[in-house]
C-alpha cells in the first residue's frame, strides 16, 4: 500500500521533510494565523499563530494563542509524522481555506538545491546527524561534514560514503559514542 496524503504527493512531502530536517532548530514553516477557535482566540486583535518546525530532532507542531501561551506536539521525522503535523497546521489556520493552495505552499517550500549546499548541510548535521541522509552524495564523502554528523549522532554512519566508513577519526568518534 502506498502512502496517501491530503497535503501533497509522497514525492513533494519527502522533499519538504528533507528541507525541514536540514533547517535550523526552530525555523518556522507554514506559519499562519489561527482560526477563531473558542478559548484560543478571544481578543479582538488575533495574534494567535500556528506553524511547524524542527525541534529536538522531531517535527513539532506549534501554536501560540492570543494570550501568548504556547502549545506544542512532537511528531516523528518521517513522512507520516510530517503529514500528521501538516494536518494540525492546516486544521488550525484560518488564512488558506483552499486545500489546493495549501498544497502549492508546501511544494514551494521543497527546494532540492539545499542538499548540495555544504554550509546548509553542515549546520543541519550539527543539530541533527540524521539529516546526513538527505545530503548530496559528494557531501556524504566530505570528512568535515561526516565528522560533524557522527559527533551529533553516531547512527549517521549509516549514510556515510563507503570511502570514509573506516576512517580512523570517524571510527574514534563512533566508538566513543557507543
Amino acid at each position: 500500500m502506498s502512502f496517501k496524503s491530503d497535503y501533497g504527493s509522497e514525492v513533494d512531502l519527502n522533499k519538504f521533510l528533507k528541507k525541514i530536517l536540514l533547517s535550523k532548530n526552530g525555523e518556522k514553516f507554514l506559519l499562519h494565523q489561527v482560526n477563531d477557535d473558542v478559548g484560543l482566540v478571544e481578543a479582538p486583535n488575533n495574534d494567535a499563530l500556528t506553524w511547524l518546525a524542527l525541534s529536538q530532532s522531531k517535527i513539532a507542531w506549534c501554536m501560540k494563542d492570543d494570550d501568548g501561551e504556547f502549545e506544542i506536539q512532537f511528531y516523528e521525522p518521517t513522512i507520516q509524522g510530517l503529514d500528521e503535523c501538516i494536518g494540525e497546521v492546516y486544521g488550525r489556520q484560518d488564512e488558506i481555506n483552499d486545500l489546493e493552495k495549501f498544497k502549492k505552499e508546501i511544494i514551494s517550500l521543497s527546494d532540492e538545491k539545499l542538499k548540495v549546499d555544504k554550509e546548509v548541510i553542515l549546520a543541519a548535521v550539527k543539530q541533527n546527524g540524521y539529516a546526513l541522509q538527505y545530503a548530496d552524495e559528494k557531501l556524504k564523502a566530505n570528512k568535515e561534514v561526516i565528522l560533524a554528523a557522527v559527533k551529533q549522532d553516531v547512527s549517521a554512519l549509516d549514510y556515510v560514503d563507503d570511502s570514509l566508513k573506516n576512517d580512523p577519526d570517524i571510527l574514534a568518534i563512533v566508538n566513543k559514542g557507543k
